[in-house]
């Protein structure tokens, strides 16, 4: 608690209508007139002194003429920040760097000469407020650091501009931090004593008060002040308007719909695809489509150009926002982030979108050779065009070795060529720029004294270390997809020589990555282990085995890798003592996304429901922007409701909550040759999977490689499923799964297909042979006769 005795200065005059509140020998002081009342403050170099934060006791003296009011200056919270910046404070149960409307960091103790008191709290919203994010600084505040201000909803939507002038009883200046909000309260008619301060040590934020003036009892009130008394607080007469504010600001889980009719923007060209069981389901399906939507056209345009942002939507208070907009924000709309845009890029193409992600595909060759300030081999930095920002130090940040964003720049690549986005010809044209891209991390693992190869590769990104070099899981375990596929495309274009070097450099990188990022756990065994040493929040990206597969293997681990799958089953476990909930959204795509795919890959069909239903409620808002992935989203640890935080449909973020869609479609093309796999999965509770126009690329009956739209629909029913599909084109089909079930005991009905029943786990899986299907259309029902 911090307590501040105040001293009441009183000139020669006893009936003065105003008493200047200051410290004993407070030095030079200025004097401000706002709204009619007189205070003075103590300048320092950075603005006013903020009275609440010192911590010398005052003596008090000359207390005998009554008031009537109190005028406190400032009322603004101390920190410019409403959250905390990325890092793993959320993961360690930690809310004390978040602000929400309703939050109180301290009170006033108005102490009158008879020891009454009158206790004003400081409430977030009601008689406090933020300045930095809200407000623009002037140009004598050079000492404030503000990437603001987000001054929407409220600058252009009046309703919410009234709802916040309801809520809020400030009287507001337009002048600096220090004199921004006057909180005018109504006193009992008797002397004060000393005011104290205190500081509840819950939020970090602190409050701002820079000046305090009393007026005497024997004055009248000017109408046009806010005033305020003791009661009003104690009554809580504030909370009806508060409440309505913050429910137009946040989004609370009570408020989310009953139902969310399927509905895509407009002008949608891509599949459609919709889930139906809870509420929530309905809510992804539009969720889906949006954000695919925002992709196919706004994180790459008509002329292949790549976007880490969007340009159109808002950023909601970069890192440390408090829910508060700006439109139409570029944030990083002119910068290719190489994890967001290999990330997107994949989704994209998955989508069934050609044209635009060829040239993208053009655009990332040409980046690939990108002057950097480090490295004279080829390579994607973490930002491709950093070149073009005209920034040394930003340039020589960036260009370090992002191994994971080049990494998915190869995946991007790879499912372009392997998706017939592109054609032979294109591969041969470029296929110098593509062993360029691949030897990238041969250079580095011939090269340790350069790169710092010790096994793994050392990188900097934000998966390490960012700055220095370090050894991760996430950005090697790419590295390996990558030169996998790479090595794929070599083999497919007959360049054997190439294809062998790079597996064998992939399978050198893979047992490094064993011997490194590998452990024992006493309760599960081997288990995947990473580092989070920078700003990453949770170890999920210790699932990258799990979540990587699905782009060049399989979607069904259990049944095509059964170690890697334990491993995986293991460290899930493992990650469920470490830290459980399904809100994982302070990032969406490196937390949500992450888990929710590890959830569906595993089959953990409750744990799926959940952090999916949860991915869903933080996307959705009944009022801005609603269903666009948001960078961050800001939880009340409640779990009542949040707000969003800073870029609104960031790539990466964005394309991770999309892809764990299409880990729920599973329509597994990666080996045409095998046929197509479908692999559908129903979260709990979840009804129905249907999906339309969903390009697939496949065989047809004589070998040749073709792409085929399909339409599904895969349904729970009594018992069991049942599952039809039908294809535009006359392909071939492999396995299709249904279930989970709890018997072996499984009728096949409408199919005379040879099906088996694996168990994974303690799930029972029907699995339909379809190699032998004539025509274009199928269905079955299977359902326990247990």
């Amino acid at each position: 608690m911090l307590i501040f005795l105040l001293q009441i200065s009183i000139n020669a005059f006893s009936q003065e209508v105003f008493f200047q509140v200051l410290p004993e020998n407070p030095g030079k002081t200025q004097s401000l007139d706002l709204k009619g009342i007189p205070f003075n403050v103590i300048p320092t170099d950075k603005g006013f002194k903020n009275l609440a934060n010192d911590a010398d006791p005052l003596i008090v003296a000359g207390h005998s003429q009554a008031v009537q009011s109190v005028f406190f200056l400032g009322m603004v919270t101390e920190k410019m920040q409403a959250s905390e910046w990325w890092g793993p404070t959320e993961r360690w149960y930690a809310f004390n760097n978040r602000m929400f409307i309703g939050d109180q960091p301290g009170k006033i103790f108005i102490v009158y000469s008879d020891e009454t008191v009158d206790v004003i709290p400081l409430i977030f919203g009601v008689n406090l407020w933020n300045y930095e994010l809200l407000s623009e600084t002037k140009t004598s505040e050079n000492y404030l650091t503000s990437w603001g201000p987000f001054r929407e909803p409220f600058l252009s939507d009046r309703h919410a501009k009234a709802l916040l002038d309801s809520s809020l009883i400030l009287m507001e200046n337009d002048t600096v931090k220090g004199g921004k909000y006057i909180l005018g309260v109504k006193t009992r008619i008797k002397p004060i004593s000393k005011i104290i301060f205190i500081n509840d040590n819950v939020r970090t934020a602190g409050f701002y008060i820079t000046a305090i003036t009393c007026q005497s009892a024997s004055a009248p009130l000017n109408p046009d002040w806010k005033m305020y008394d003791e009661r009003y607080f104690a009554q809580k007469k504030y909370y009806p308007s508060m409440d309505k504010m913050a429910r137009r600001l946040y989004q609370f889980r009570d408020e989310l719909p009953a139902s969310d009719p399927y509905r895509p923007p407009l002008h949608y060209d891509a599949p459609m695809v919709k889930f139906t069981g809870t509420p929530l389901a309905e809510i992804y399906s539009n969720v889906y489509a949006y954000n695919l939507h925002d992709m196919r056209t706004n994180k790459v345009d008509a002329k292949g150009g790549m976007h880490t942002s969007s340009g159109n939507l808002g950023d909601f208070g970069i890192y440390i926002g408090m829910g508060t907009f700006k439109k139409n924000a570029l944030f990083s709309y002119n910068q290719v982030w190489t994890r967001d845009l290999g990330r997107c890029m994949m989704e994209v193409i998955e989508s069934g979108e050609k044209e635009r992600s060829a040239k993208a595909g053009d655009e990332a060759l040409k980046l690939l050779y990108d002057p950097s300030v480090r490295f004279s081999q080829p390579n994607w930095k973490r930002v491709a065009n950093a070149s073009t920002v005209k920034n040394d130090g930003f340039s020589k940040f960036v260009s370090g070795k992002e191994n994971d964003g080049h990494g998915a720049m190869m995946l991007f690549l790879y499912r372009l060529i392997q998706h017939q986005c592109v054609d032979k010809d294109w591969i041969i044209k470029n296929m110098k720029s593509l062993r360029d891209a691949a030897e990238w991390f041969c250079w580095q693992m011939d090269n340790p004294e350069e790169s710092g190869f010790d096994k793994v590769l050392s990188s900097e990104t934000e998966a390490s270390t960012q700055q220095y070099g370090s050894f991760d899981l996430f950005s090697n375990y790419t590295a390996f997809m990558a030169l996998k596929a790479f090595a794929r495309i070599a083999l497919q274009n007959e360049d054997k020589t190439n294809a062998v070097r790079w597996n064998q450099y992939a399978d050198k990188l893979h047992e490094g990555i064993i011997n490194m990022f590998t452990a024992t756990h006493p309760r599960y065994g081997k288990i995947f282990v990473d580092i989070t040493n920078d700003v990453w929040t949770w170890e999920y990206k210790r699932f990258v085995p799990l979540f990587l597969a699905n782009d060049l293997y399989t979607y069904d681990l259990a049944i095509q890798d059964p170690e890697l799958n334990s491993i995986c089953y293991n460290t899930y476990l493992a990650q469920k003592e470490d830290y459980f909930s399904y809100a994982a959204g302070r990032q969406m795509g490196y937390g949500q996304g992450y888990i929710s795919q590890a959830a569906i890959l595993l089959d953990e069909f409750a744990d799926m429901k959940g952090y999916l239903e949860q991915a869903a409620a933080f996307c959705y808002h009944h009022y801005d922007y609603n269903y666009i992935v948001c960078e961050g989203v800001v939880m009340h640890p409640s779990g009542r409701f949040w707000f969003r935080n800073s870029d609104l449909g960031n790539g990466v973020q964005q394309a991770e909550i999309v892809k764990t869609g299409r880990l729920l479609i599973g329509l597994d093309d990666l080996n045409p040759a095998q046929g197509l796999n479908v692999i559908p999965r129903l979260p709990a509770d979840w009804t129905t999977i249907e999906v339309k126009d969903y390009p697939v690329i496949a065989l047809d009956k004589v070998g040749n490689s073709l792409r085929s739209g399909i339409y599904y629909k895969y349904k729970r029913i009594e018992k069991g499923f049942e599952f039809c599909i039908e294809t535009d084109k006359l392909i071939r089909i492999g396995q299709i799964r249904l279930g989970p079930f709890n018997s072996k005991n499984i009728k096949i009905t409408d199919s005379k297909m040879p099906f088996t029943v694996r168990k994974v786990r303690e799930q029972n899986f029907v699995y339909l042979d379809l190699s032998s299907m004539a025509g274009k259309k199928f269905s079955v029902k299977a359902v326990s006769l247990n």
